[in-house]
């Protein structure tokens, strides 16, 4: 039955928000980095962890009360036209669940990773890889994906007088 009170709940959503942004940090610091092959599996872990802690802000938001359903709704109405956030709800659910019944965009999305050779240009020019899933008829590099999340969830919790104006705007 519990007591009523857990340290997971310490902090409300602020507390999962903060979580959030570890993550990101963490999957950041992959993605400006030289993969080391006994890291892969860990850096999967993190990039999953990630995207389903990303997902479950919203939850957190919703069910404090902070924020209406009608508000997430419309956030999440706003930014579909990217797919951004249907992509990242599938690789949530994907890595959760092994199977999606619902998909947002593609159930049968897939993620991997391949070789960039040293003398072509790149995003990243000193990674020897790039991370993608490709979802739908899109293909996106995981690490901008992730970035591009983390900004519409600051931009959204600014914007909504959650956040101070200079939270959120850097992610080194």
């Amino acid at each position: 039955m519990g007591f009523g009170w857990s340290v997971h709940k310490n902090g409300g959503w602020r507390g999962q928000y903060q979580r959030l942004q570890r993550w990101h940090r963490l999957v950041h610091r992959i993605g400006r980095a030289k993969t080391q092959a006994e890291n892969t599996e860990q850096e999967h872990d993190f990039l999953y962890a990630y995207f389903q802690n990303r997902c479950h802000l919203r939850d957190w938001l919703r069910n404090s009360g902070t924020v209406t359903s009608k508000a997430l709704q419309e956030f999440f109405r706003l930014n579909e036209s990217m797919g951004v956030c249907r992509v990242c709800r599938d690789i949530c659910n994907g890595t959760k669940h092994w199977r999606i019944d619902h998909a947002s965009v593609d159930a049968d999305f897939s993620m991997g990773r391949e070789y960039v050779p040293a003398d072509c240009s790149s995003q990243r020019p000193h990674v020897n890889e790039s991370w993608f899933i490709i979802s739908g008829r899109n293909k996106y590099d995981l690490f901008e994906l992730a970035d591009t999340c983390m900004a519409l969830w600051d931009s959204f919790l600014r914007d909504d007088g959650l956040l101070p104006s200079s939270v959120g705007k850097s992610t080194s």
